[in-house]
């Protein structure tokens, strides 16, 4: 369970501590007093990088650096970064540097903001980084097989695109190592990201079962091309050539979520969007808890309440009993009686 947290040189913080003493923490005050920052640093100490901005943007103004001290029960992980006399960033485990490989997964996050709303109709490419992340932080295979996809796709692309400025007399020997070389990888991340995708679905329906106390017919699909990757490869490789780039592979794949086997996007009210978020979410607490040596998860819910009713208000507050949880709001509805420390960015932290 996350203890405490001390801020220094962060956002809009030159500094602050923080006492985590109960399950639920919610965090009050008006738009721009600060609430998404302390999530955001919770976020960086638990995954090496921000959700919303590189590091840069991170440090409080007329600062050098920025620096974020995470306790737990057992262990304190920090992330350190400063602009002079040379850009370093540092990623700590008690006062030990580590990998940021290494940071992911020790105390895993569940993050739920307002930028996830466009998360299930949105580029696929949102969904893509949303897969690897969840993956990487419970399976350092999938992890090092997305390293070494990306490191091949990355020559390969530089490849082609070589060859569309200056034709390469051996570019057909030169592709076809490379396309051998992506064969297991890709085998990897597509046989974990299918497999995920079969096991939340049965959980995300169960859960907007629960909250929307409906029974809305949930699926998911993973969509990706037909064959083998080297056998997709060979078969594109003349539009790649006059493309410049690679058009088929695990960085070009996605996956949906449909209501009544029709996409979201064309089915869901603006309120059922919002309940297939919640849903997954949840689905992902549970996907942490299923992983054997990976604690369960903080989960972090950015200003959320707002974009529920108050019925699935209710409902959620019900799944928070076992579940440490961050909450930030403008306000909060009294009437739900929410066992939670609250702390009030209208008055000061100390």
């Amino acid at each position: 369970m996350l203890k405490s947290l001390h801020l220094s040189s962060f956002r809009s913080y030159s500094q602050l501590n923080l006492d985590l003493t109960e399950r639920v923490t919610l965090i009050l005050g008006p738009n721009a007093t600060g609430k998404t920052n302390i999530l955001e640093a919770v976020y960086l100490a638990a995954t090496g990088h921000s959700f919303r901005a590189d590091d840069s943007a991170l440090i409080s103004y007329g600062s050098e650096g920025y620096r974020v001290d995470t306790t737990y029960d057992d262990e304190i992980l920090s992330v350190a970064f400063r602009t002079a006399p040379r850009k370093q960033k540092r990623v700590l485990r008690n006062e030990v540097a580590i990998s940021q490989h290494t940071l992911l997964g020790l105390h895993p996050v569940v993050l739920f903001e307002p930028g996830d709303l466009t998360l299930l109709t949105g580029p696929p490419a949102r969904r893509r980084r949303y897969l690897d992340l969840l993956l990487s932080q419970t399976s350092d295979s999938y992890y090092q097989s997305l390293v070494i996809y990306r490191r091949l796709i990355k020559q390969r692309n530089a490849l082609l695109w070589r060859n569309k400025r200056s034709p390469l007399a051996d570019l057909d020997d030169q592709l076809f190592i490379l396309d051998t070389q992506l064969i297991e990888p890709t085998r990897v991340l597509y046989e974990a990201r299918k497999a995920l995708i079969i096991w939340l679905e049965p959980i995300i329906q169960r859960r907007v079962d629960h909250i929307a106390k409906d029974s809305i017919g949930i699926s998911m699909r993973y969509l990706s091309s037909s064959g083998d990757i080297f056998e997709q490869l060979q078969n594109r490789r003349q539009r790649d050539i006059v493309l410049g780039t690679t058009s088929v592979g695990p960085h070009r794949e996605d996956w949906q979520v449909l209501i009544d086997e029709k996409p979201i996007e064309e089915r869901a009210s603006r309120g059922e969007n919002r309940t297939l978020l919640l849903a997954l979410k949840l689905a992902e607490v549970d996907y942490y808890r299923h992983q054997e040596n990976i604690p369960t998860p903080t989960l972090l819910l950015d200003d959320v309440f707002s974009e529920l009713d108050e019925s699935r208000r209710h409902l959620l507050i019900e799944v928070l009993d076992d579940i440490q949880t961050i909450i930030t709001s403008t306000d909060i509805d009294r009437r739900l009686d929410l066992p939670a420390q609250v702390l009030d960015l209208t008055r000061p932290l100390v």
